[in-house]
């Protein structure tokens, strides 16, 4: 290629890639960064596959429902490499869409990506495939272990199947050396018609038995790298299928390396153990911008570290250092992904019926209040959208047609979506399913002061502890054992930091236990407590912060610490000592915590600046909510100075 045409060329592509973005960022809410970086990452790979000696890949994580599969379909689609995509799921029991393969070779070859050529591949769900157990024991039954070698040089050796060439000229010979049928005699009674469609039903089976299933055909093609169509192939007597059979077995090259350097590769998937908040599926209160806060600290350290509990060191490095991490959705996106959504169906009814939708911000807030599960993502909300707006408007659009209405006004009060029809007004009863259940909580006194009762002693504890006020503090959460209390700062793990942590994690059943007696605390600090046994169990065992200064080994092995019972006893006791400590401090500040329940009996939420003006009535001064980037330390620098300044002295 001349550098004119190699020039036009690469502009040409650049053109069409900015065009992909300008796409993407038109239909995706809330991931304009995750794009740019796609792109960007993407530019040789499209632009000048020539220049690439190993595979691209990159790496995409997430919660559930932020659009990581949808964004690489929708890439390939707008640069038109559809005929050169493959995608599939990986797991040790096999992939779905090709269930009869244990190799990715096979896997490529069978989705025509050609050897050399520019192609794109998809391993989507990678959390399913894994190559060491929970206890961290090798899996040696894992299928697929050739990815590896395809992750590290994209070179893979074409493992052409002889046994299944053998099978095939087998058969071929056994037709050829089969007897030919003889017409059956009449018998009594049977009419020659008869024997004639017998002797073609025979004909018919002879061929499925003669290689010309779509599989198998499919299968020949790939074998022997044919470049002739299915259909061609179809129709080949067995002498010629034969021919190249055995002339394929002859040859050589039968072992040459497939080219798979000029591959781009995504790998994609959810990993609960960097995203712990995902795990939740019933979390419905905690406000999206604080959990999407809490994803922005994910970092590639964290990803790396997740993905040792699934796969080996050496398997890792593989995978390259291209990780893009997805924050879970704001509250903004969800609220903009709404308002595309009831635009979408607007736009629709007046196009199919000639009738204008107007929505209310009210169904908005209906829509968002019951759909909106900031850890799973969009498609909660794309069946709460469907529920409430979709579901209503046959009803609707049916009055105003008998009445030969224009316009139709649809919103929501008082527990009915409603729609004004030129002044005539319809409903359908509805209560949003999350809604209840607040509901619920609200109107029964008892479990809404026990619920206030719980949190305010998380969030009063934290202020005390740390002097930052909570990121959010709900009475009335819609499930028994969701935290109603949340924040987002991070703390170095010295031994005090730790401790403080361990103190807030148990200051709900502390608070219980003060106002309530130690024979009516609940079983709601069951999560807390798991928690805090977690952390106290690290303390002791990994962060010498108990009475031994080696790490304590979780199996019995030579040349390890692996006294479980002792450690047991200094973590129970170190929960101890903490339990008594944060009940004392609740105790000390009764005012301060009785005055934030009272607020709670009365609101269902308190933000941090409210929370601010009723400690600064206790003469308490907390900062507010530290950003995603924020981490307490103690004075680490101020005491390093102070100690060389008394050296000094």
């Amino acid at each position: 290629m001349d550098d004119t045409n190699l020039v036009s060329r690469i502009r040409s592509r650049q053109r069409k890639l900015q065009r992909a973005k300008k796409e993407l960022k038109k239909h995706f809410v809330g991931i304009d960064d995750i794009i740019d970086r796609v792109i960007k990452d993407i530019e040789t790979w499209y632009v000048m596959p020539e220049l690439l000696s190993r595979p691209s890949i990159i790496c995409l994580w997430g919660p559930t429902g932020v659009g990581k599969t949808d964004l690489v379909r929708r890439l390939v689609k707008l640069l038109e490499v559809q005929d050169r995509f493959c995608e599939l799921t990986l797991s040790n029991k096999g992939c779905p869409s090709y269930p009869w393969s244990n190799s990715i070779g096979s896997i490529l070859r069978n989705s025509h990506l050609e050897s050399g050529s520019s192609s794109v591949v998809l391993m989507d769900e990678i959390q399913a495939f894994r190559t060491i157990d929970e206890e961290g024991h090798d899996i040696h039954d894992c299928k697929f272990k050739d990815v590896w070698t395809l992750l590290s040089d994209g070179k893979l050796p074409y493992q052409v199947e002889v046994e299944s060439l053998m099978s095939m000229l087998w058969d071929i010979q056994r037709r050829e050396n089969a007897p030919a049928k003889k017409p059956a005699s009449p018998a009594a009674g049977v009419a020659a018609s008869e024997i004639e469609i017998s002797l073609i039903d025979d004909d018919e089976d002879d061929d499925e038995d003669g290689d010309n299933s779509f599989y198998q055909l499919n299968h020949f093609k790939s074998v022997l790298r044919l470049e002739e169509s299915i259909d061609e192939i179809s129709k080949w007597p067995d002498s010629k299928k034969k021919s190249v059979i055995t002339k394929r077995l002859t040859d050589k090259t039968i072992f040459e390396e497939e080219d798979y350097t000029k591959c781009l590769i995504f790998i994609s998937g959810n990993l609960d153990e960097a995203y712990g908040f995902a795990k939740d599926v019933k979390e419905v209160d905690a406000d999206a911008d604080i959990l999407h806060e809490m994803s922005k600290k994910i970092n590639i350290l964290d990803i790396k570290e997740a993905l040792t509990q699934r796969f080996k060191p050496e398997q890792i490095s593989r995978m390259g250092n291209g990780h893009i991490i997805y924050p879970s959705l704001s509250r903004s996106s969800f609220e903009t992904i709404i308002d595309r959504k009831v635009e979408a169906i607007r736009c629709r009814i007046e196009q199919q019926f000639g009738k204008k939708l107007k929505v209310d911000q009210s169904i908005k807030t209906l829509i968002y209040n019951n759909g909106v599960f900031p850890t799973q993502g969009t498609r909660p909300l794309f069946s709460t959208i469907s529920d409430i707006l979709e579901n209503s408007l046959p009803n609707f659009l049916l009055k105003s047609i008998l009445k030969e209405v224009d316009s139709v006004y649809v919103y929501y009060n008082k527990g009915a979506i409603r729609a004004d029809i030129n002044g005539s007004k319809v409903k359908r009863n509805y209560v949003g399913v999350i809604d209840k259940l607040k509901s619920e909580r609200r109107n029964n006194k008892d479990r809404r002061t026990l619920t206030a009762v719980h949190e305010a002693g998380h969030a009063v504890a934290f202020s005390l502890l740390f002097k930052v006020a909570p990121s959010q503090l709900v009475a009335t959460p819609a499930s028994n054992d969701t935290d109603g209390f949340v924040y987002t700062i991070q703390s170095c793990h010295s031994r005090d930091m730790a401790r403080r942590r361990l103190c807030i994690m148990l200051a709900g059943q502390a608070a219980e236990k003060v106002f309530f007696g130690a024979d009516n605390v609940t079983s709601g600090s069951g999560s807390d407590l798991i928690k805090a046994t977690e952390m106290a169990a690290r303390m002791v065992r990994k962060w010498g912060m108990g009475s031994y200064a080696s790490v304590v080994a979780k199996q019995e092995i030579d040349l390890a610490n692996n006294d479980q019972m002792g450690s047991n006893l200094m973590i129970d006791a170190l929960l101890k000592e903490c339990k008594d400590q944060i009940e004392e401090l609740l105790k000390a500040n009764l005012g301060l915590l009785e005055d934030v329940i009272d607020t709670l009996l009365v609101v269902d939420k308190v933000t941090p600046q409210e929370f601010k003006a009723i400690c600064a009535k206790h003469n308490l001064e907390i900062g507010e909510p530290i950003s995603s980037e924020g981490m307490i330390f103690w004075e680490y620098r101020k005491a390093y100075d102070l100690f060389k300044e008394q050296r000094k002295s």
